[in-house]
């Protein structure tokens, strides 16, 4: 970029739990007006993944272009998580290029204070629902010219089952299309109702802030990333690697460079955000992460896309470890679920014997659970070592192919796959497991900002 030329501000919204249920993405129930403009004013990445089924993991990767087992974010930061030494968040980076960095709302990468990630403006106002978060970034969109390209991240506790859902609903119950993988009772469409609820909630707030942006004449040099972290809060969905916990919606919008109405469906991973958006603001990419930049596809560039995306799952409120890769055509998930023997320093209350990560519980507590895990609560958790399906035939991933001689060849293929990211990216299943003390404060990192061992 000419010296001349100012790098474009940044705006990367992020919500929770979100998934793909948007009307631009085909849930026509779901109310999403401004989402909808949004993705039509830019690009709606089709087939775009998270490469963790739950919050701190998946967030990790979005903002450091890495595994979780390489930058660290293996679980969840409060419990104890965290990054790297070595690592930069975006926001480092970015401050790094002589941008001012803000953040509204909530970050769930760190449970110290945000500027070690590289935030040097945080806004301390300890709501983070959608409406007020919105608000307060309007405010600062209202302010003149800064000097300086600016990130702001807004995060929202929005559409996170109980913290983000409203009592009640303007939905009606009967109109909801369940997904074929979930108990159909009234309890689980009421869920639905309120779930929808937030989403039509936070979509409005996410209306507020764009429209401001445009009317402060910062459209055009702006770019504005909308991105979930995981799929919704029920089971099958997230703390999976099925599709329903990976796939994610997220529209890119950057008027002149991204013409609108695109929608790519190549495979890209969320960690190809990272040096996608420093591609933009043209700051340097490090060389020591695994994601790779899609701005050239969005730009009408040539582009060598991805032939996979891989997922991870470690920790969350147990230890069960797995991995996927997924093709246009194929998932293949392999579990690593160990014994107690195996991992002889395990706290029982973080053991997975029965992959408790397959049905997520869905309340605030083990013991407050959601409707729909009430309802599935007599299945069997018993989950096999290996998973194949074949998309095309069975995308809501039922019929586990394993087994099956006509998809032997593909089996094989699929863990060779998985065998090289594993190896490529140091992977610490290669060799073993990944005991609870690497969450404890002996693998936290100095800082992310300023001087870094």
């Amino acid at each position: 970029m000419p010296a001349d030329i100012r790098p474009p501000n940044v705006l990367v919204i992020l919500p929770h739990d979100l998934g793909t249920c948007l009307n631009c993405y085909g849930q026509e129930v779901v109310t999403s007006p401004n989402l909808d403009r949004l993705a039509g004013q830019g690009a709606r990445l089709v087939n775009f993944f998270a490469t963790a089924p739950e919050c701190t993991p998946s967030r990790a990767g979005l903002f450091t272009g890495q595994y979780t087992h390489q930058n660290g974010l293996m679980g969840l930061c409060h419990r104890g998580w965290s990054f790297k030494r070595n690592v930069r968040h975006l926001a480092q980076a970015l401050q790094d290029r002589g941008y001012g960095t803000y953040l509204f709302g909530m970050q769930h990468e760190t449970q110290d204070d945000p500027t070690w990630l590289g935030y040097q403006h945080i806004d301390r106002d300890p709501c983070q629902l959608s409406g007020p978060v919105s608000e307060r970034v309007c405010r600062f969109l209202q302010q003149p010219n800064l000097g300086q390209p600016w990130l702001v991240h807004a995060g929202f506790i929005d559409v996170h089952r109980s913290m983000g859902w409203p009592p009640g609903s303007d939905f009606d119950p009967a109109a909801i299309v369940l997904p074929g993988y979930l108990p159909d009772t009234k309890e689980v469409r009421a869920e639905f109702c309120r779930y929808y609820q937030a989403i039509k909630n936070m979509d409005a707030a996410v209306g507020r802030m764009v429209d401001q942006l445009d009317t402060a004449g910062q459209a055009e040099n702006t770019l504005v990333v909308f991105v979930s972290d995981h799929g919704s809060p029920f089971p099958g969905a997230k703390s999976t690697l099925y599709d329903a916990g990976l796939r994610v919606a997220c529209a890119v919008r950057w008027p002149g460079h991204i013409a609108p109405r695109q929608a790519p469906a190549n495979l890209l991973s969320n960690i190809d955000l990272y040096p996608t958006i420093l591609e933009a603001c043209d700051a340097p990419i490090p060389p020591n992460i695994a994601g790779r930049s899609f701005l050239p596809l969005l730009c009408g560039r040539p582009y060598a896309q991805r032939d996979c995306v891989f997922g991870t799952f470690y920790y969350d409120a147990a230890y069960d470890p797995m991995y996927c890769v997924r093709t246009e055509r194929f998932k293949y998930i392999r579990s690593f679920a160990p014994t107690f023997a195996q991992v002889p320093n395990l706290p029982p209350q973080m053991a997975a014997p029965r992959h408790t990560g397959r049905w997520i519980r869905g309340g605030d507590t083990d013991v407050q659970r959601s409707a729909a895990w009430e309802a599935m609560h007599g299945v069997d958790g018993y989950v096999p070592p290996e998973e194949l399906y074949d998309l095309e035939q069975d995308p809501q991933e039922q019929r586990n192919l394993v087994g099956m001689s006509n998809y032997e060849a593909v089996l094989v293929e699929m863990r060779g796959r998985l065998r090289e990211m594993m190896r490529t990216t140091e992977s610490p299943l290669s060799t073993g497991h990944i005991p609870p003390s690497l969450s404890s404060s002996g693998n936290r990192p100095i800082r992310l900002s300023g001087n870094r061992e």
